[in-house]
Order: structure tokens, then C-alpha cells, then sequence
């Protein structure tokens, strides 16, 4: 094939992707979603019921939230012949301490919702970086400068507030709007971490597509169907859940 008919096929190729790619409603069904947003907030739901077991610090809880995904996000369920079966998986990158990467980084976490098909090429991907605060009571210009970090990297962050009362989850544009302050929030701007997961993050009004870390390289990646761009990032966890469609023989 010629180089300017390769060019211009691959650009159709680019444009099919992102098509297939930008809405997670073209690839699973409203049962498969609702299945997923039900398993979000139960898992959220448990953590918050085991906050006092995990309450030593930001990083405990994280943890703690992180094996509660692993643990109640997962399933199979089949629709119009197709099976859809998924799993999460949660790997740590690195311990606590002064020389802790997200210090420098932004991101204590990274959320991955990924779908494959049978023969495990990625037709959907999608990913949610956030920060943990303890009882964010008070300004922090560490955090603004934080979540500054992650919107460089990735728009679509969150901050996730733990308390025994509740996990919250906010914006990051709502953070930098208050400057690091929760008392000059924006009304509405708190949200059950649940209900976020379930909602806004399952609908795409936050998190990054075509978004995902390379874990080995300490990189974030971008692909748009037809350039792939990586940026220096490191995260202290990765939870990543993995839907895998297989047609009716």
C-alpha cells in the first residue's frame, strides 16, 4: 500500500476508533452498567463500613477501598447471546513514606475500567485518577498543588475524602476553584464516592478515554486511535477492572 493510502486508511482507522470508544454505552448494555454501578457502590459501601480498621492514614484506606473493588467488582452476565464476564485486579506500586511518589506526582490512585473482546484486543478504555485526603477540614496548598499535577496529566481527577461519616469524591476544578479550602466549596460540589463511580464515572463525565498507566515505565498513556502520547506519571495503586465480551458461537 502506498505510503499516502496507508496514511489516509490509518486515519480512518483512528476516526472508527475513537468512535467505537468514546461512549462506554456502545460497548455493554444497560444490564451489564447497571451491574456495574451497583458493584461501585457496594464496594464503596463496604469500605466505608471497615473505615476504622483502615483509619491510620490515607494510604490504609486507599488500600482498604482498593481490596473492596477487587473483592465485590466482578461478575458475569450474558445479553442477547453475548457473554460479558469481568474482574478487578488491584496492584501497588510503591510504599508510604518522605520519598513516596505521589508526593511529587499527584495521585495516590488510578481507577481503569477496560473492555476486550474475545480475542483480548482493547475496544474500550477509561481511567480515573485521584488524590485521598483524612477529614479534609482545612486549606492545603499541597493539594492544590497535587491536584494540579493530575489535571496536567489527565483532566477529569478527583479529590476522595475519607471520613467516618462517608467517602466523598470532588472534581478537581471544584478543588482549584475553592483553593484547597473545603470551606469555599461550591454547593454541590461533595458527592458520595459511590454514587460518583456509578454516575459520572460510568457515564464519562470524568476520568480520561483512551487513558492508561504503564505501570512498568511509570507512564501515563493516550491513545486516539491513531498517535499514542505517554507522559511521566506514577501512581501508588491501580485498580483496574477488565470486562471481556464474547460473542454467541
Amino acid at each position: 500500500m502506498p505510503t499516502s493510502q496507508a496514511t489516509r486508511w490509518c486515519a480512518r482507522v483512528g476516526r472508527a476508533t475513537l468512535r467505537a470508544v468514546s461512549k462506554l454505552r456502545a460497548q455493554l448494555p444497560d444490564d451489564v452498567l447497571g451491574e456495574l454501578a451497583r458493584q461501585y457502590r457496594q464496594a464503596v459501601a463496604r469500605a466505608e463500613e471497615n473505615y476504622d480498621n483502615n483509619s491510620a492514614d490515607e494510604d490504609c484506606l486507599t488500600g482498604g477501598l482498593s481490596q473492596s473493588m477487587a473483592d465485590h467488582v466482578g461478575g458475569t452476565l450474558q445479553h442477547d447471546g453475548t457473554t460479558y464476564s469481568w474482574k478487578t485486579i488491584v496492584k501497588k506500586f510503591r510504599g508510604r513514606g518522605a520519598g513516596a511518589l505521589e508526593k511529587e506526582l499527584g495521585a495516590d490512585a488510578i481507577i481503569e475500567l477496560s473492555i476486550i473482546d474475545k480475542d483480548g484486543d482493547v475496544v474500550f478504555r477509561k481511567s480515573l485518577l485521584f488524590q485521598a485526603k483524612k477529614h479534609w477540614k482545612t486549606k492545603d496548598a499541597a493539594l492544590v498543588e497535587q491536584v494540579e499535577k493530575m489535571e496536567t496529566a489527565a483532566t477529569g481527577s478527583i479529590v476522595v475524602d475519607y471520613r467516618e461519616t462517608g467517602y466523598t469524591a470532588v472534581r478537581s476544578e471544584a478543588v482549584l476553584g475553592a483553593n484547597g479550602a473545603p470551606r469555599k466549596l461550591a454547593k454541590g460540589a461533595r458527592e458520595s464516592l459511590g454514587d460518583t463511580l456509578a454516575g459520572a464515572f460510568l457515564e464519562c463525565s470524568i476520568g480520561g478515554a483512551n487513558l492508561y498507566y504503564d505501570a512498568a515505565r511509570a507512564r501515563l498513556l493516550r491513545s486516539d486511535g491513531l498517535h499514542l502520547t505517554a507522559r511521566k506519571f506514577a501512581v501508588a495503586r491501580r485498580i483496574r477492572s477488565v470486562v471481556t465480551k464474547v460473542p454467541p458461537k
